[in-house]
This record gives C-alpha cells, sequence and structure tokens, in this order.
C-alpha cells in the first residue's frame, strides 16, 4: 500500500503544478 500512497501523492503534487501552471 505505501507504493499506491507515495503515488498518489506525486500524482496530487503534479496536479497542483499543473493548476498553478494554468491560472498562472
Amino acid at each position: 500500500m505505501a507504493m499506491v500512497e507515495k503515488l498518489f501523492s506525486v500524482m496530487a503534487m503534479l496536479w497542483l503544478s499543473l493548476q498553478l501552471v494554468l491560472t498562472a
């Protein structure tokens, strides 16, 4: 499960970064 949590956290960070780029 640790692998899934790490992958989810990475995807969340990428999503936040994408949102920042789109709103910039």
